[in-house]
């Protein structure tokens, strides 16, 4: 991605069943209802208390950082992504 706003306007909701068809590895918190899905796979769970939730460590891991708005989730996402691609 060349941008942050390029990448975040890749986003879509995905309701969370679909999701898991497509990605049956992934372990969503039980309070998922939706998944934004983003370029390249990356994604950001939506939690029926209305918080987002990022994968700290990637998919495989159960660790998540939680967040109000999903605005933050974005950012903390892209933070994460591009500083990912510079370490590469």
């Amino acid at each position: 991605m060349e941008s942050k706003s390029s990448f975040i306007n890749t986003g879509r909701f995905t309701p969370a069943l679909t999701f898991l068809k497509s990605n049956p590895d992934v372990k969503l918190h039980a309070d998922c209802t939706d998944v934004i899905v983003y370029a390249e796979g990356h994604y950001i769970q939506a939690l029926k208390t209305g918080e987002y939730l990022i994968n700290k460590d990637g998919a495989e891991h159960n660790l998540y950082w939680g967040f109000q708005k999903l605005s933050d989730a974005e950012n903390a996402l892209w933070e994460e992504i591009s500083t990912k691609k510079f370490d590469e």
